[in-house]
């Protein structure tokens, strides 16, 4: 099997990370350059978790956790980075999620 092209994923699911959000953290809002949300890993009573629409990066401020939109499948979906790599290929059309 080929080296997995994360970067070439990351950046094709970039332009599409406003419609990605909502669908995989519940509540998810747009507020300014962020999609906010309370935080799917943990009791948030106020917003505090937000995915950059300029880069794609999650953070959770109150916990200072963070990664790529495939380490935010990874966190919610308990898969492995490569089952998330390949899952986020196919969700943006990448040809790498027909690999089998």
């Amino acid at each position: 099997m080929s080296e997995i092209p994360f970067k070439e994923i990351l950046d094709m699911a970039l332009v599409h990370v406003e419609l990605l959000i909502p669908r995989w953290i519940p509540g998810a809002v747009r507020k300014g350059g962020w999609m906010m949300a309370s935080s799917p890993f943990r009791v948030d009573k106020h917003p505090s978790f937000g995915v950059s629409l300029e880069t794609g990066w999650y953070r959770d401020f109150a916990t200072g956790d963070k990664g790529d939109l495939i380490d935010l499948l990874v966190r919610t979906r308990g898969i492995t980075k490569g089952e998330a790599a390949r899952e986020l290929a196919r969700i943006v059309g990448h040809s790498y999620g027909d690999a089998r």
